[in-house]
């Protein structure tokens, strides 16, 4: 199933471009058409009139290459070449094709690189990559006056469906390596479990995650500000090989990196290799409401050693708002309020359709330094493989509307900054601003998941402000594809799951539907009534919270209630044979949470509104339990490498229950278990379930604290929402 962006249709006299991922007009794909006309498709200054160098005088019309002020056209069956680093223009719409010599050194300077449907984008292939000893990079420029256009598209490298994306380096990072021991402060050597990669050179940059989570920020970059946990970027300063390898770096660490356990070998400390010799990114790199970013409505994109830095104009730091109207003070401080676009993100695949034969494939590329998200799957088929996401406010990952289909495996995010509520707001209740708007993944997650149908495997979250992974797999608030277009007094609906047969229902699952628009007729899956396709492998540390599950596999409407005053609960249609009424009833099947480890998070696993999951083979440990006293009147110690709760439940556990435990150990927590929904028995633990508390002050505590005999009460009491009252739990 490919989602429809046809540019056809503008001409062809039809007003709206339907999404097939969805069934309903699109605004920003509409967008795409109102793009062209506004960056000047209609009247391009320069235009190729044959296959050559963009440097060739005789590929443009008029004899002249194009200037910054240019709008270039480069029309159906015409190749230009980026040949060196003086190539230009305003704007460029690609028709035909755009490449990239391969053998020396280009860039491009545009505000808006726009390549139309059946156009293609090259930044070398696999049989013809980047060569390892140059740099090919795309620069948006920030010009005084900026390309206004109605949704907010403009500047930045955009491409519609149907056309062909490729961006491949021969030199290919390995993401990240290990450290064989904990890092201190003042620290330039740093060893390796194994040899340095060989594409690993002298100068490229690194980073050195936070490894443990603290409240007291830090300005760990220069220039920085004190917004953030002590992730260290330097550089590579030499490659030791040998017998004991490793590297040394410049400058001297400011903060140490200790491990939870020095002694277990699974523990360890990772470098990130952040440096790629293909490059796309923003000029001005101090305004990002200036900055361009990267959207790929097809999902024909292979992207291998790009580095996307400082893109991304949604700010998570702020509640979006969706701009439909133009202005000249768009984007300027104090001007257009609609100016803070979802969808602007540094690398987003969107509506490329879930259901696409063709799977995009982005690997070994890089994030640096964006207001929003990172790498993100919108309602596309994308495998994200070996990136490295970092310095990133809304999450480092992410799927948006929850019907997306792909994996992410072996990627790392560092240093998710957040809008700083999380003490104060849970992460989606009690923020009805954010929630009404559709708005999630906006507290510093490494990654953030709408939706239980992409893989994740072998993945790292280090030094984030927000939870290392979080699922909120029941879809988005869409205020957007309305149901009845313009004018309908829906106010939106729940994104869900196809009904189409090409994605299969896993063999017993009966899950409700919704119905958006009334009729009786179901027009998606609830995505909540799906367990998780997969997750295995994975780590985190020195986050808030290291696995946080939230609404999964689970019979509660409760993430449905009332949204700007509408009850989307009358939406749901019950699932096929239950009896009517029974809205909150689905046949469900188990899934399972493997391999993990999750050390120096605040707290460790947290899953409410969650069943038929089972923990197999997990480990939760921090360096030492919080051992602050129940009469302090802060919540709990400020330092850092101390767990709070390592096992956060809403729900009854043990035997015959659907959450089940197998091999799980918690380590060194000052409330082993948290468990929910129980009045008494507080120092019990749960029958059955295979988990093994080490130096846990409390084992299990349960919600009634009125007795005030829990140490986990000095943790987390919703009537004191200071500064230091760490997620509440949510």
């Amino acid at each position: 199933m490919k989602t429809q962006h046809n540019l056809f249709l503008l001409f062809a006299g039809i007003p709206a471009l339907l999404c097939s991922s969805t069934g309903f007009a699109c605004p920003t794909c509409n967008d795409f058409p109102q793009l062209l006309t506004t960056i000047g498709v209609a009247s391009p200054t320069r235009t190729a009139v044959a296959s050559g160098n963009y440097s060739a005088t005789t590929t443009w019309s008029g004899g002249a290459t194009p200037t910054l002020a240019d709008v270039v056209l480069i029309p159906p069956g015409v190749t230009v070449t980026v040949n060196n680093l003086s190539a230009f223009g305003r704007s460029i719409i690609v028709r035909g094709t755009l490449k990239f010599a391969t053998n020396v050194n280009t860039r491009l300077r545009v505000e808006t690189l726009a390549i139309d449907s059946g156009g293609t984008l090259t930044i070398g292939t696999d049989a013809l990559p980047i060569a390892a000893n140059r740099t090919a990079t795309i620069q948006i420029i920030d010009n005084a006056t900026m390309t206004v256009d109605g949704g907010h598209l403009a500047r930045g490298v955009i491409a519609a469906a149907n056309t062909t994306i490729r961006m491949v380096s021969a030199s290919l990072r390995p993401p990240y390596v290990t450290l064989t021991n904990s890092t201190n402060a003042g620290a330039t050597t740093l060893r390796t479990t194994t040899a340095v990669p060989a594409s690993w050179q002298v100068s490229d940059d690194v980073v050195i995650p936070a490894t443990q989570f603290t409240r007291r920020w830090v300005a760990s970059m220069p220039g920085a500000g004190t917004d953030r946990l002590p992730n260290e970027m330097c550089q590579l300063a030499s490659i030791i090989t040998g017998t004991n390898p490793g590297f040394t770096v410049s400058p001297a660490l400011d903060f140490s990196h200790p491990r939870a356990d020095d002694s277990d070998p699974e523990v360890r400390l990772h470098v990130a290799n952040l440096t790629r010799n293909i490059v796309v990114r923003s000029e001005n790199a101090a305004a990002f409401e200036r900055s361009g970013h990267a959207m790929f409505m097809t999902n024909n994109v292979i992207i291998r050693g790009v580095r996307f830095e400082n893109l991304g104009r949604t700010d998570k730091f702020a509640i979006v708002s969706d701009p439909r109207l133009d202005t000249d003070a768009y984007n300027v401080p104090g001007g257009n309020k609609d100016s803070n676009p979802r969808g602007r993100y540094a690398v987003h695949f969107h509506k490329a359709g879930p259901d696409d034969t063709t799977i995009a494939k982005v690997e070994n590329s890089v994030v640096v330094g964006t207001p929003g998200w990172g790498f993100v799957n919108h309602s596309s088929r994308v495998d994200f493989n070996d990136n490295v996401a970092f310095d990133f406010d809304g999450a480092g990952f992410a799927s948006e509307d929850g019907d997306e289909q792909g994996s992410f495996d072996g990627n790392i995010a560092i240093g998710g900054r957040g809008n700083g509520e999380f003490s104060i707001l849970r992460t989606v209740f009690e923020n009805f601003g954010r929630t009404d708007q559709g708005d999630m993944g906006f507290t510093g997650e490494g990654f953030w998941f709408q939706g239980p149908d992409v893989s994740v495997t072998n993945n790292i979250a280090a030094g984030c402000k927000g939870a290392g992974f979080l699922y909120w797999p029941v879809g988005r608030f869409d205020t957007l594809n309305v149901p009845g277009g313009a004018g309908s007094s829906q106010k939106g609906h729940f994104t869900g799951r196809p009904l189409d047969t090409i994605r299969p229902i896993p063999t017993g699952v009966v899950p409700r539907k919704w119905d958006y628009n009334g009729d009786g007729n179901a027009d998606a899956y609830v995505l909540s009534d799906f367990p998780l396709k997969a997750f295995s492998g994975n780590i985190a540390y020195g986050c808030l919270t290291g696995l946080k599950i939230r609404f999964c596999n689970h019979p509660s409407n409760s993430a449905f209630g009332k949204i700007q005053d509408e009850d989307l609960e009358g939406e749901l249609l019950r699932a096929d044979g239950q009896p009517a009424g029974e809205l909150t009833q689905a046949v469900r099947i188990p899934f399972n949470i493997d391999d993990s480890l999750f050390w120096n998070n605040l707290n460790g696993i947290h899953g409410h509104y969650l069943t038929e999951c089972r923990f197999r083979n997990i480990k939760v440990i921090a360096t030492g339990a919080r051992t602050s006293p129940f009469s302090e009147p802060i919540q709990y110690s400020q330092e850092a490498g101390q767990g709070a709760i390592g096992l956060d439940f809403h729900t009854q556990v043990g035997a015959g229950n659907s959450i089940s435990f197998n091999n799980v150990l918690v380590r060194n927590y000052s409330t082993g278990m948290w468990r929910q929904g129980i009045p008494g028995n507080g120092s019990a633990r749960p029958a059955g379930g295979g988990i093994t508390y080490e130096g846990c002050v409390e084992n299990v505590f349960t919600e009634d604290i009125s007795t005030g005999v829990a140490k986990g009460k000095a943790w987390f009491d919703q009537i004191l929402k200071t500064d230091n009252v760490p997620d509440q739990p949510q």
